[in-house]
């Protein structure tokens, strides 16, 4: 496995290895997960400490820090590694399998301190239910329930209770829950569901407090807008959808504020799988199973608007001189499913993950 180093030269940006890191006999990677510390927080860890953590298809989770020290090598039989993900802290990791299954280690001693056993002793020949999660906080976490039809999140609390159950269950949704996402500002977990709609929890009930009914695909994905001001009166939640949908609302009120995407995903059957928003809430990206990656920029109080695409040979003509920044006619392999977008904290960049294990990382041409 590498990790790569990004630099700007001027209008130029250089991609290069920064390391090659061994994974020995472990296979494939499946999932990975930084966690950085800030360099500048006082009494926190240096930035050497920062970690990367890599599962593979045989169930190894290997941790290194940012300079390419091994810290550990933590082994499995519950098979493939299908999420990872450090809390806020960088104290705890969570090692998510299929259909339920989950382990937290901490990272002071590399123990495991949790583990939900799989219900049979080879899970993954069954067919996998991938996990979704989010981290409310350094000690609690929200995650996909293992029982069919994995429409519940189970509310976990990993402290010297010594949890053995879940502390919350949210239930409501009648299909499977897609993706789940969490607002500290509000205190609101997202969720988004295969029954198509979208909706809003809080951690003091176990039903819903809102839900959203405007898809009419299955819901794939939901993203909290980033705000720097934490008083701030409109609070936006975007969710992606298989009917080729962006909807955004303010769940200060519960509304529906906009639905795009059809300037961008608008060849029948686009199935939006994922979106991610910079940094500074300002732009929206959206990736859908066609290979289609669109940007979405969204100022003050106007209309979202779209900003730029990366397509297989799909902007069409009337669309040449609204969208400058596009790329057109990529023919190398960047027409497969995009599976995950992520953005880099500077917002300057952004990277996209497709189904056959290419990565892009596309700059953003900022006019202002």
């Amino acid at each position: 496995m590498r990790t790569w180093s990004v630099h700007p030269r001027g209008e130029e940006r250089l991609v290069e290895p920064h390391l090659s890191l061994p994974l020995a006999s472990s296979g494939e990677v499946t999932s990975l997960c930084w966690h950085v510390y800030p360099e500048s927080s006082v009494g926190s860890p240096q930035p050497d400490d920062s970690l990367l953590a890599a599962g593979t298809l045989m169930g190894v989770t290997t941790v290194w820090n940012i300079e390419g020290t091994l810290h550990a090598s933590l082994g499995s039989t519950n098979g493939p590694i299908f999420r990872l993900k450090f809390n806020p802290a960088g104290s705890l990791l969570v090692t998510c399998f299929a259909n339920g299954v989950f382990e937290i280690y901490d990272i002071k001693t590399w123990t495991s301190i949790f583990k939900v056993p799989a219900a049979t002793s080879r899970i993954w020949e069954t067919q996998a239910i991938l996990p979704c999660l989010v981290w409310l906080d350094d000690s609690r976490l929200a995650i996909l329930g293992p029982n069919a039809p994995n429409a519940v999140v189970n509310c976990w609390q990993f402290d010297d209770t010594h949890a053995t159950s879940p502390f919350l269950q949210l239930t409501g949704h009648e299909g499977l829950i897609n993706d789940i996402a969490y607002d500290k500002h509000t205190g609101f977990i997202a969720t988004a569901s295969e029954d198509q709609t979208v909706r809003l929890w809080k951690t003091d009930k176990e039903t819903s407090y809102h839900e959203f009914r405007n898809h009419t695909e299955p819901v794939k994905a939901v993203a909290f807008q980033p705000t720097a001001d934490p008083e701030a009166q409109t609070r936006v939640l975007a969710s992606a959808s298989f009917d080729g949908t962006i909807s955004l609302y303010d769940i200060s009120t519960f509304t529906l504020l906009y639905s795009i995407g059809k300037e961008i995903h608008n060849f029948p059957g686009d199935r939006i799988s994922t979106i991610s928003w910079s940094p500074d809430g300002k732009y929206l990206c959206s990736g859908d199973l066609e290979g289609v990656v669109g940007v979405w920029e969204w100022r003050e109080s106007t209309e979202p608007r779209p900003f730029a695409i990366w397509a297989p040979d799909r902007i069409r003509e009337d669309q040449q001189e609204t969208m400058p920044n596009g790329t057109n006619g990529h023919k190398d392999e960047q027409d497969r499913p995009v599976l995950h977008i992520h953005w880099q904290k500077t917002g300057q960049s952004f990277v996209v993950c497709r189904e056959n294990r290419r990565v892009s990382i596309l700059f953003m041409v900022l006019l202002d």
